[in-house]
């Protein structure tokens, strides 16, 4: 096992087969240039349930309308972990699921032309997220039925985990993240929320301040 294998095994799933593991390895030691030229979806598991990192459509997104806000459906990229979103576990407390909106690379290309970016700056942007190189954004590869798209993970909604039809999930999933789509989602989330080496003294020169 060489170094880099030796680093990225402390933070590898450890419930993953030999299999699963030799190719997510594989993959990584590549990634950014892969992602073009490997598959990023697999078919569900279990058409009742659905999983972090899912694709659906038609959740509801509230719009603003000059004074006031208007539903409207849109195809969305699933945030909240896939045990949060299990209906069948009794809770004392009610869970939400969270997501956020897939948005199409030609809508933002549209967008970006219309406020006056050049087509190599728009270009330098496209690049940026298709390498996932910006950190509150994540890239979703265009499948049939999809075009090349995005999720921002700073622009986050919350619906009833009961409001996704399970019964229906076959017609409105788009998609499911393999395995190795699934772990880079999930380094983008830990960048995005969770930044150990944020690089600040909280306890330096700061006052406490105690429980009553």
């Amino acid at each position: 096992m060489g170094p880099f294998e030796e680093e990225i095994a402390k933070y590898l799933p450890k419930y993953l087969s030999e299999e699963s593991y030799t190719d997510l390895i594989a993959y990584l030691k590549v990634y950014p240039g892969n992602i073009q030229n490997n598959p990023h979806y697999c078919l569900p598991f279990d058409d009742h349930s659905i999983l972090q990192g899912d694709g659906i459509d038609d959740m509801v997104i509230p719009l603003k309308h000059e004074e006031s806000y208007e539903a409207c459906t849109l195809p969305c990229l699933l945030i909240s972990n896939s045990c949060d979103m299990v209906i069948d576990h009794k809770r004392n407390i009610l869970k939400s699921i969270v997501y956020t909106p897939i948005i199409r690379i030609s809508d933002l290309s549209a967008s970006l032309l219309r406020r006056g970016k050049n087509e190599e700056s728009i270009q330098a942007i496209i690049d940026d997220i298709r390498n996932n190189r910006i950190s509150n954004i994540f890239y979703l590869p265009g499948i049939e039925g999809m075009e090349a798209s995005f999720v921002y993970l700073d622009q986050l909604y919350n619906t009833n985990i009961n409001s996704v039809d399970r019964d229906h999930l076959k017609t409105s999933r788009i998609f499911s993240l393999n395995q190795n789509a699934f772990y880079v989602f999930l380094f983008k989330l830990s960048v995005h929320f969770s930044r150990m080496q944020e690089n600040i003294d909280r306890g330096q020169n700061s006052e406490p301040i105690y429980s009553v």
